[in-house]
């Protein structure tokens, strides 16, 4: 961009070239905005599916906990009902 504003304002170039070379500047530059656009695009679309794949995973933890959660309330349960008559606690009945 610079070298054709340096090539007009010493004559180098007609107009015409000068009108050539900023439209292919901007061409450039176009391309260049475009490629950066789609690997934010493409960045955006892998930090979604991430996101996707974390949300999955917190939601199978939490589904395990409440598993162990349930499990461990029966277990405690069937301990509580297997205890001999005589060694319950006053706090069981």
């Amino acid at each position: 961009r610079l070298s054709c504003l340096v090539d007009v304002l010493c004559g180098v170039v007609s107009v015409e070239e000068r009108l050539i070379c900023w439209k292919t500047d901007e061409e450039e530059m176009l391309m260049e905005l475009n490629k950066e656009l789609q690997a934010k695009e493409e960045r955006i679309e892998l930090l979604q599916a991430k996101l996707a794949s974390m949300e999955d995973q917190e939601f199978k933890r939490e589904r395990e906990v409440d598993i162990l959660r349930q499990s461990l309330r029966i277990m405690s349960h069937k301990k509580r009902a297997t205890k001999p008559a005589g060694k319950r606690s006053i706090q069981e009945f």
